[in-house]
């Protein structure tokens, strides 16, 4: 018989099947899987099918033909021709299809052999026998008329079905009639029994068997809970995991209860004081005295920040705001050590674990562990030493609970890590003993150093509370407790600590002097000024020092080898309530041999009584060995700083110009100080003098910020000094002088109907104390000239007086330069400054060079804007650019040159050019820029000569008055000119330089600027 298909089964990775049977077109070719037709293959050659998906494991593959019989292959007309090839289509298409039809025919009466699967389509009568080997889908219909069926092989009817059927258990569920006899064999895959009665498997009891503890004895797996039932006949425990029965427990606690931790959270709705009831569950209840309170998350004070005394309340001294968290923390009945073995304790938040009350109890190590009793008698020194052992070989922190601990045997040495409670002591009551800190430890303002000699090393911030200086002692006290404290923290330098001593907010009575020693940086608290309150009598109110190797505090008698580093920043120096017992070099700050140190954002205040005496901030350096050698001081910050009531403000190398006055005097014979100051800022510093009236007139300051070098010795003079965007505000009066003066228009003397050595500050040896006489003899006429000289009854000018009209007048006073710079130093500069009255807001004295000065404003009618005093040959000092404000009339001029000067280069002043008048044929310059005139108001006039002059010297002229014609001579005098010029009008103007070399004015611009 002809192969008409070929079946295969999957395996879920071939996708390639072969089929031997021909066939006329390729879609001839069918395929079925699982009996169901698929198209979701192609033709990998003309006999393999390859599938697009491997058909799974299983899966019935059917490839057959099913060959198209719906029309011939080829049709033949009348008189065409007739192929072969045609002929043979047709027969195969025929022959294909007759091949097809047999291999699936079956004879109805005689049977047959099904080789594939059958689906019945209408009804079918079948007389003989069918074998079919593959499926019969009877697609919906019936097999009738049935026999009951004899061999083992026949197909039954419903009726022989059903009966035996009703013999047998369903597998849904079924209820027997008789016993199940298992004949030693099992039931297996049996599921796990849900009722009662339900037959139950192995597992089922192996698991349940599991949870059961044996009688032999055997591990629980979690808590027993006995249902208010008792575990009797219990024996008393012989290791500590043992349950323990009702005599042990009774024999062991005696008095003592189970301990109990109290964690109460409340979170305020605003306006609360006192707290108490329930909260997230918890009623709140502690034992007062052990209770901790916190307000967001910061430890309280107790009977500070709040009281707590009932076991039920917390009483809180301010008031809640809405959202603030209050959580109260105790540990309410003490407990013995083998007892807190066995109580348990987690702490509250995600992934806190389990621990016993012991290790909790053992995280610190507390003094009185030992038995430091902390009565301020018992000597608690063994206890301490003992705890801090270990504490030391455990790792753990030393812990001081509340209490005064007496040090009787001392020395005593902290090496580990500290904690000391709000109230804790450390005392000696009879003597000083020394306490060396050398771990760091944590502590509040009120711990307590009481006479004893504390040295802290590795603490990164000291609170002057610890070693008692506070706002609530005496001064005296504070000034006996920080000597001791400095005296031994600083007698080697700060070698292991920061050095930093932190003031808090508040007043410090403090009995002058205060010594801040090398290497300690003070601060005060945060944006407030922490104010130390001076009293007493001394020279200084602040002085920096350093210790020598005894311990012993530094004093004029006695200065080390050592400059001091020392930081002062946010703190008020109020000396209004001390009295200055010293001579020349009184000072508020008595900043001696400062290097590299910060003076900043701090207050330096003096009493108005002493104004008249005393300074502000002297950076000065030392004399040594009877002035034979000096200490420097160096590259220092002054900046941010607001001084009051001061006689000279700020004070570089020196404050007092006479080399027979030894200052600063360190004792010894012909000790001479000055000099070696260097390399210093002065920055943004408030400088305020006094506005005296009345009697109060000889309180006038003297100066704001001086640089000045006078010694005997040959000594490095002040260098590379910046003093930049100071505001200096000097001395004037409120009121007028008491009595009349009587003053001539062009004259220096002036007449006084009083006496004014009894009202005025005496002017100061080299005129360091300057006065002027400001007179206003009406609208727009305001004049202020300085004070040269005064007797009872008249006085003297500096420069005669201008243009005053009346013969009498009142008068006020004016005081004080204000950058006054009289040092021979180098690369010393003063810019973008603001000086408002006094006299000079700006000197150069007789003995400055290498000054440079710009950007600075003044007003307020001094005398001088600047005055440049300096001598001749005074080293190419630049001064430049300054700015005069106040008032539209002054005194004789605003920049003044009071002598002739050889390298002075003025240049950009706001004011107007000085104009010069030709005095046979010369003019003598005082300053870059003049306005020229001819002599007698001539129409014209010859300039030959210009007086003065220094080497590289700029100099522009311009024509006083348009309607008069200067000429500038070539080669008649000392001008080089290449021809004759002529100004003659007041926008000609001509440049010319100074050549040392040739003694000429050589011009190098001319510039006609014809109307």
């Amino acid at each position: 018989m002809a192969v008409t298909e070929n079946t295969y089964t999957g395996n879920g990775s071939t996708t390639n099947y072969s089929f031997t049977f021909p066939y006329l077109e390729e879609t001839d070719v069918k395929v079925r899987l699982n009996g169901v037709l698929t198209t979701a293959y192609t033709f990998a050659n003309a006999t393999t099918i390859q599938f697009n998906t491997a058909p799974a494991a299983g899966v019935a593959i059917r490839i057959y033909r099913d060959t198209d019989i719906d029309s011939v292959s080829a049709t033949f007309f009348a008189g065409s021709a007739i192929r072969a090839q045609d002929l043979n289509e047709n027969f195969l298409q025929n022959n294909y299809t007759v091949q097809e039809i047999q291999d699936r025919y079956i004879d109805k009466n005689f049977g047959g052999t099904i080789t594939g699967n059958v689906t019945i389509v209408g009804n079918t009568t079948l007389n003989g026998t069918v074998d079919i080997n593959g499926d019969l889908d009877m697609n919906s219909n019936s097999v009738t008329n049935v026999d009951a069926p004899s061999a083992g092989g026949d197909a039954t009817n419903k009726t022989y079905v059903d009966a035996q059927v009703a013999l047998k258990v369903a597998k849904a569920g079924d209820t027997m009639s008789g016993n199940l006899a298992m004949s030693s064999n099992k039931v297996t895959g049996l599921a796990a029994p849900t009722d009662a009665a339900d037959a139950t498997n192995k597992t089922y009891v192996d698991a349940q068997v599991a949870l059961k503890v044996s009688k032999s004895g055997d591990t629980m797996s979690g808590a027993l809970n006995m249902g208010n039932n008792l575990i009797t006949n219990l024996a008393s425990p012989t290791v500590d995991t043992h349950a323990a029965n009702k005599a042990y427990v009774d024999v062991r606690t005696g008095l003592y209860t189970i301990p109990g931790f109290t964690r109460w959270s409340y979170t305020a709705t605003g306006g609360e004081t006192v707290l108490s009831g329930s909260s997230g569950g918890i009623t709140l209840g502690y034992s007062a005295g052990r209770e901790q309170v916190f307000l967001n998350g910061a430890q309280l004070q107790r009977n500070v920040d709040y009281t707590a005394d009932n076991g039920t309340s917390i009483t809180v001294s301010v008031a809640l705001i809405a959202g603030d968290v209050v959580e109260v923390q105790c540990v309410n009945n003490v407990i013995t050590s083998d007892q807190s073995s066995a109580l348990l304790f987690t702490q509250a938040g995600t992934g806190a674990v389990e621990r016993t009350v012991e290790s909790k109890l053992r995280d610190v190590v507390s003094v009185k562990d030992f038995g430091a009793v902390g009565d301020g008698v018992t000597d608690d020194m063994a206890a301490i030493q003992a705890a801090q052992t270990l504490a030391s070989s455990n790792g753990k922190t030393l812990y001081f609970p509340d209490g005064v601990y007496y040090l009787g045997s001392g020395p005593l040495t902290l090496s580990v890590s500290c904690l000391f409670a709000d109230n804790a002591i450390i005392d000696n009551e009879t003597s000083a003993v020394t306490v060396t800190v050398n771990g760091l430890f944590t502590a509040s303002r009120s711990l307590k150093f009481y006479r004893s000699t504390t040295r802290f090393n590795n603490q990164p911030v000291i609170y002057p509370e610890w070693i008692g200086v506070s706002p609530s002692n005496t001064a005296s006290v504070n000034k006996t407790n920080w000597d001791r404290f400095i005296r031994y923290n600083y007698a080697q330098g700060l070698t292991t600590n920061n050095g930093i001593v932190e003031l808090s907010s508040g007043s410090y009575p403090f009995e002058a002097p205060l010594y801040v020693p090398n290497q300690l940086r003070l601060f005060g608290k945060g944006l407030r000024h922490s104010t130390i309150a001076f009293e007493g009598s001394d020279n200084h109110a602040v002085e920096f020092c350093n210790i020598s190797s005894g311990n012993a505090i530094l004093t004029e008698s006695s200065l080390t080898d050592s400059v001091s580093y020392v930081t002062l920043s946010g703190v008020y120096f109020n000396a209004s309530l001390m009295t200055f017992t010293g001579g020349t070099k009184k000072a508020v700050c008595y900043a001696v041999t400062a290097s590299s140190s910060f003076i900043e954002y701090c207050r330096f205040n003096s009493p108005t009584s002493e104004t008249n005496q005393m300074d502000g901030i002297l950076l000065v350096p030392a004399t040594q060995g009877g002035g034979t050698s000096f200490i420097a001081s160096q590259r220092s910050r002054v900046r941010y700083n607001r001084i009051t009531n001061t006689r000279d403000a700020i004070v570089i190398g020196r404050n007092n110009a006479s080399a027979s006055v030894s200052e600063p005097s360190y004792g010894g014979s012909g000790a001479a100080g000055g000099g070696n100051s260097y390399e210093q800022e002065i920055h943004g510093n408030m400088i305020f003098g006094v506005q005296a009236g009345g009697a109060t007139f000889k309180t006038l300051p003297r100066r704001g910020i001086v640089v000045q070098y006078h010694t005997t010795v040959d000594q490095e003079k002040p260098y590379n000094i910046e003093i930049s965007r100071n505001t200096v505000i000097l001395g004037y009066s409120d009121d007028n002088v008491p009595g009349t003066f009587g003053v001539t228009n062009g004259s220096t003397t002036v007449t006084y109907s009083g006496d004014l050595t009894s009202i005025l500050p005496a002017i100061d040896v080299n005129n360091t104390r300057v006065l002027s006489l400001y007179i206003n003899q009406g609208v727009g006429a305001v004049y202020n000239v300085q004070i040269a000289s005064f007797v009872a009854g008249s006085l003297t000018l500096a420069s005669p007086w201008p243009g005053v009209t009346a013969a009498a007048a009142s008068a006020k006073i004016h005081s004080g330069t204000g950058i006054d710079v009289l040092s021979s130093g180098r690369g010393i500069t003063a810019y973008n400054n603001f000086i408002d009255y006094g006299v000079h807001a700006l000197r150069a004295g007789n003995n400055s060079s290498g000054l440079t000065l710009w950007g600075n404003q003044t007003q307020g009618t001094p005398a001088r804007a600047l005055l440049d005093a300096s001598s001749v040959n005074s080293g190419n000092s630049l001064l430049h650019f300054h700015t005069a404000g106040g008032s539209t009339a002054y005194g004789p001029d605003n920049i003044y040159k009071g002598r002739s000067r050889s390298s002075t280069l003025l240049l950009g002043s706001d004011t107007a050019a000085t104009s010069l008048t030709i005095a046979s044929g010369a003019i003598t310059p005082t300053e870059s820029f003049h306005r020229v005139d001819t002599e007698g108001a001539a129409a014209s006039d010859d300039l030959d000569t210009i007086n003065g002059g220094e080497n590289g010297r700029i100099l522009v002229v311009t024509a006083s008055n348009s309607a008069r014609t200067v000429v500038i001579k070539n080669n008649t005098g000392n001008i080089w000119c290449g021809s004759d010029r002529s100004l003659d009008n007041g926008r000609d103007t001509a440049t010319l330089i100074y050549d040392a070399n040739v003694s000429r004015w050589i011009l190098i611009a001319f510039s006609d600027n014809a109307p």
